[in-house]
């Protein structure tokens, strides 16, 4: 294949994310406890970064009484920095392990082959050149997938046990990390040092724990999490830091802005309102708020994401290798196709074909 170079692909299928998060998910489950309580308790404040930077960006009184959709998005704009900064440091958020830890706990899909015993018929490509590019993992071409038969069987990963122990961890190290951050870096540094700021922290917590109904807080909270879990599977299926930190953006950016509900966010919002004068206590906030908010992302992250494209992608035929190459993924470009060898083959229909590709990449 002389005369040009494949481009490298910067993105795995949506089927090589779920085993990556599979992979993921018994890592965690299987981490040193300290370690993990330790990387939950830097999520948490990490996330309070987040949280405060979109207090203060709507500390704007003028906005929230003429315009509060403004300070809506800007809220949303500044907010997903939390969430960026822990996906890419590797820390662990509890909303996020839901999806992580347990979507392979439950069940994992593992792809076993087994050679066909007539021999393989070369496959032709079908379509333009424009919809013929090929994604080719170095270790697994797609010609090869043609002469595998894919049986599925579920295998457990992790237990009962690891499940309890990484959500309880992770839930207690959040709570203790973004109260500290709140308390040392926020309030005793004199973040929200104005009284429009203090006064919008309150209104921020009456909004966020009184004024709503319990079930009001709950289905908010399914949309949440529904959305961060999305935002944190998109930022696995992107391979390079700017294309997650888009793919992580937006979903973060819309859940804040439409004002739902995330449960580990609610612990910086809602105390920090708190300390500042709103007019309720620890044990209203723990039934009204953070008991809903919970229940309502374990619904969302578990429920409307992990087992949805647990599901879809991890079963049948859909699920790629468990131990999938994930270090070289290779695009062709409709003019680099144009200088494969055509398949000259009796009866073919001349375009190129995956034989072919196989034998360029030395397979």
């Amino acid at each position: 294949m002389s005369g040009f170079i494949p481009q490298q692909e910067d993105a795995f299928s949506p089927q090589q994310a779920m085993q990556l998060i599979a992979r993921s998910g018994e890592k965690k489950a299987k981490m040193r406890l300290d370690k993990f309580f330790y990387n939950s308790v830097l999520a948490g404040a990490l996330l309070g970064f987040g949280c405060a930077a979109a207090l203060i960006a709507g500390d704007a009184p003028w906005y929230t009484e003429n315009a509060p959709g403004v300070i809506h998005v800007l809220a949303g704009a500044v907010f997903p920095i939390g969430l960026i900064m822990i996906a890419l440091t590797g820390s662990e958020l509890w909303t996020s392990t839901i999806f992580v830890g347990l979507t392979p706990s439950a069940f994992r899909l593992v792809l076993r082959s087994r050679r066909r015993k007539r021999e393989r018929k070369p496959k032709k490509l079908q379509g333009t050149n424009e919809r013929a590019g090929l994604l080719i993992p170095i270790s697994i071409l797609i010609c090869d997938l043609a002469q595998y038969t894919g049986v599925a069987f579920f295998e457990r990963r992790v237990t009962i046990l690891h499940l309890a122990k990484t959500w309880t961890v992770a839930y207690l190290g959040n709570l203790g990390g973004i109260l500290f951050f709140m308390y040392v870096i926020c309030i005793y540094g004199n973040v929200f040092s104005s009284e429009s700021s203090q006064a919008h922290t309150v209104s921020y917590a009456i909004g966020k724990a009184q004024t709503p109904g319990w079930h009001n807080i709950f289905c908010s909270a399914i949309g949440a999490n529904w959305l961060v879990c999305l935002a944190v599977y998109q930022g696995i299926i992107a391979r390079e830091v700017s294309s997650k930190i888009i793919a992580i953006w937006w979903p973060i950016f819309i859940f804040v802005t439409l004002g739902m509900n995330h449960v580990i966010a609610n612990m910086f919002l809602v105390p920090v309102g708190m300390y500042y004068g709103a007019p309720f206590g620890v044990g209203y906030y723990i039934w009204k708020s953070m008991i809903p908010a919970a229940l309502g992302n374990i619904v969302g992250g578990f429920g409307f994401v992990g087992v949805s494209y647990w599901y879809m992608w991890m079963t049948a035929n859909e699920a790629v290798d468990a131990n999938f190459d994930t270090t070289h993924v290779l695009k062709y470009s409709s003019a680099e196709r144009e200088k494969l060898p055509y398949d000259e083959s009796p009866g073919s229909s001349g375009r190129h074909n995956d034989y072919h590709i196989e034998q360029i990449m030395g397979a």
